[in-house]
């Protein structure tokens, strides 16, 4: 979701399928446990996730550092981006919770409405972590915090009277 939040006018990444004729901006984005920069080399820590990567790119070694930074989102931040919420777990094997950091710290020196949630102990889709986090409370956790984001991004004040209810207290 990053990618797509901070690339919605750049033409050579819209593609020929689906609606075409229409920007593809976005007004805002939930971004959980995403990959911000495929440069790093944070992602050898787990085999598993630089294998995905080299398979992803058809490869790694300098013959790939275009392709993958055109798909690092880090690259395309600009004080133009959307609101972001950027969440992630500190226990995240499989994208380092240092990928989310960076881009937080991106967005605000660019001075982007940035909120960061970093969930100790919390692995990759927020679940089994250091603790053992249900994939229920995972999910729940992510849900809310996106729902209450884009109320208060994308909603009016009058709007939201009309048709939220009480806040629901999440869990800790």
């Amino acid at each position: 979701m990053a990618l797509a939040g901070l690339t919605g006018d750049l033409p050579e990444l819209e593609g020929s399928l689906g609606t075409t004729g229409v920007s593809s901006r976005v007004q805002a984005v939930v971004a959980a446990c995403p990959p911000t920069d495929f440069s790093q080399d944070d992602f050898v820590r787990n085999p598993e996730a630089a294998e995905f990567i080299a398979d992803l790119f058809g490869g790694s070694g300098p013959d790939h550092n275009e392709p993958m930074r055109v798909a690092s989102p880090i690259n395309h931040v600009s004080r133009d981006a959307p609101p972001f919420l950027v969440i992630h777990g500190t226990a995240d094997e499989i994208v380092p919770v240092e990928q989310g950091d960076r881009l937080v710290r991106a967005l605000d020196v660019a001075g982007v409405s940035v909120a960061y949630e970093r969930l100790e102990g919390a692995g990759h889709g927020l679940v089994a972590g250091e603790q053992p986090y249900p994939r229920a409370w995972g999910m729940e956790v992510l849900n809310r915090l996106a729902h209450d984001f884009f109320v208060a991004q994308l909603i009016t004040s009058e709007e939201r009277r009309s048709f939220i209810p009480d806040a629901v207290t999440l869990p800790r």
